[in-house]
């Protein structure tokens, strides 16, 4: 009886350890890219900031986290229709990259344009890796028909 105890708190602990595992690693994403739309330190040495580019950069940066933290909390409690949040978030993000461009110069900008782009291409990579998000096979109704015998007929 002992032993049956002691297998299934092992067996639990062990299933609780591997989906914790599993959330973490979707939540942080492919190695050396942040999570979508977050610059990690290495991204943001390779923009080659000045002092007061670095300082300004993380001003712009933590004013966007907060309003859009703060727009969130507003759709989540109900206080908003999903159009309004989705206006005014589009309004933040286009106020904040018109911020992000004036502070950087032509080069630093195609630099962070890049940036971009890999992540975008990474996570659309992970999106098709995924599959449909209703948890079929695509070719889940092909395969279904194929292997139906045909349907008798009455005579």
């Amino acid at each position: 009886m002992k032993s049956l105890n002691i297998s299934l708190v092992f067996t639990v602990l062990l299933l609780m350890v591997s989906v914790a595992n599993a959330q973490n690693q979707r939540q942080m994403g492919p190695q050396n890219a942040g999570p979508m739309g977050q610059l990690t330190p290495e991204m943001i040495d390779s923009l080659d900031l000045t002092d007061d580019q670095s300082a300004k950069f993380e001003e712009i940066r933590n004013q966007h986290i907060t309003k859009m933290t703060e727009l969130r909390g507003e759709f989540r409690s109900g206080n908003m229709t999903p159009n309004a949040f989705r206006d005014q978030r589009e309004a933040l993000q286009e106020t904040h990259q018109k911020a992000v461009r004036e502070l950087l110069n032509d080069k630093q900008y195609a630099t962070l344009a890049g940036i971009r782009q890999k992540q975008r291409r990474t996570a659309m990579n992970r999106q098709d890796n995924r599959g449909p998000r209703d948890g079929r096979m695509q070719n889940n109704r092909q395969n279904r028909d194929d292997n139906q015998r045909p349907m008798r007929q009455n005579n």
